[in-house]
């Protein structure tokens, strides 16, 4: 992938997004290398290989919304007012996390969004509403299972979960979870979405099978990890 941009943009762009480890460095390899012209300009070069599509495709996905974050960033930064841009309200979320050293209220208002205009998103906006963490693993495991797994009767359920917690904490209030026929099935079953660096305990797997609908397979849950 061929990305323009001046050569000073270029250049910071490469510098702060190389250091960022792989999640999956057995999976993903990433290399950037940058192109300069006479004309002050330059061309970013970033090559990717995966083991699976899948997989490449969320390494594109997490390095466009990266990239993305950080020219916004420099864009704010080199405007006359940038010494306001704090006030102008938090900094963006990335693909790991959010962007500066911000409080932690200020953290748990900010989720990543998903494709709202996608066709698939109104089956699961209301979860994605509800449960916030789950959001961009939500919508991606629906995705998934919809067009390239070829799962059917898919939706989303909700399954609430009655402790002190909050909707910014992975299982803090409950779950979104899909369910559906795999295409060698012949009961549903039931997949809980997740990121990858989300905790699950013990106590929360048996919350889960305590409260799986009675239709779906009883004995395991699946895990969609993105």
């Amino acid at each position: 992938m061929a990305v323009p941009m001046r050569h000073t943009s270029a250049a910071i762009l490469q510098k702060t997004i190389w250091v960022d480890k792989e999640l999956r460095p057995h999976d993903v390899l990433k290399t950037y290398e940058m192109e300069s012209h006479t004309d002050g300009s330059a061309t970013l070069h970033v090559n990717m290989r995966a083991t699976t599509l899948r997989h490449l495709r969320l390494a594109l996905n997490a390095f466009l919304e990266d990239a993305a974050l950080i020219l916004r960033a420099m864009d704010t930064f080199e405007r006359p007012d940038a010494e306001h841009a704090h006030a102008q309200g938090p900094l963006e979320h990335g693909s790991v996390g959010i962007a500066g050293g911000m409080p932690h209220e200020t953290q748990k208002q900010q989720v990543p969004t998903a494709k709202s205009g996608h066709p698939a998103y109104p089956a699961v906006e209301l979860l994605c509403e509800k449960y916030p963490v789950q959001r961009a693993a939500l919508f991606q495991t629906f995705v998934d299972l919809q067009y390239a797994a070829a799962w059917c009767d898919l939706r989303a359920v909700d399954i609430p979960r009655d402790i002190q917690g909050d909707v910014y904490t992975f299982g803090g209030k409950g779950w979104a979870m899909l369910i559906g026929f795999a295409p060698d099935s012949t009961v549903p079953q039931s997949v809980l979405p997740m990121a990858i660096e989300q905790a699950f305990t013990t106590s929360m797997i048996a919350d889960l099978f305590a409260s799986l609908p009675e239709d779906v397979v009883q004995t395991h849950i699946l895990l969609a990890m993105i």
